[in-house]
């Protein structure tokens, strides 16, 4: 089993040269597509995310596992404004930051309270989970899907991102993961398959704005 601590030392470098690409792609972009601004956000509070995890027993327990955590699924409410918002289909998020507020309370009592590395493992797969699930049901659900607007490829992605939550799910209920999260062998293959889903995912949004591009140009001509 690879070391967690070496794959997020991985995750922290790919992490931080997928957020080099996204501020080139929103500098280059910003001015004609909406909702690039938010990508951008959501890599760099990615990096941060998996930067405090691995400080974790360096730094105090409520930045490295209640507001890293926090931060984590935050990222991915931006990413799905994003994603929203670059279908032309904005909407309120109400209903994501009550999320967000809960998430973080049930992380802090299993923190402080009710210490479980178990539980946190559940609240964030199930929290992870659950803005997934909406932002691969918003691109293949669309009322209005239109070839210039084509993320099916992107929604595909988010489908594994799932997947890949309900494994650590099972994978949890089955083996204890016990109370050192930076000693889980199961972890280490969960950050790993999301390493490799958010290259996968930088790629992704590459190519659809670059078809918006292309797509754009012929309208023009």
């Amino acid at each position: 089993m690879i070391d967690i601590r070496t794959i997020m030392m991985s995750y922290i470098i790919t992490n931080l040269i997928c957020t080099g690409l996204m501020a080139s792609l929103w500098l280059q972009n910003r001015k004609h597509f909406a909702g690039i601004g938010f990508w951008l956000g959501h890599y760099v509070v990615a990096c941060t995310t998996v930067l405090l995890l691995a400080l974790r027993g360096i730094l105090p327990n409520f930045i490295s596992i209640v507001l890293a955590n926090t931060l984590g699924i935050y990222g991915l409410v931006l990413l799905y404004i994003g994603v929203r918002r670059f279908a032309g289909q904005a909407s309120s998020q109400i209903h994501n930051y009550l999320l967000l507020t809960v998430f973080m309370l049930v992380h802090a009592w299993f923190t402080y309270f009710h210490p479980s590395l178990f539980a946190r493992n559940i609240n964030a797969s199930v929290g992870a989970l659950i803005v997934f699930s909406q932002i691969a049901r918003f691109i293949f659900h669309r009322g209005d899907a239109n070839s210039s607007f084509n993320l099916r490829g992107l929604g595909v992605i988010f489908i594994f991102y799932c997947l890949i939550c309900i494994a650590r799910i099972s994978i949890d209920l089955i083996v204890d993961p016990g109370n050192d999260f930076l000693k889980t062998g199961s972890d280490s293959l969960v950050f790993l398959a999301y390493q490799t889903l958010q290259i996968a995912l930088t790629l992704s949004l590459f190519l659809r704005v670059n078809h918006r591009l292309v797509v754009n140009l012929e309208n023009d001509m």
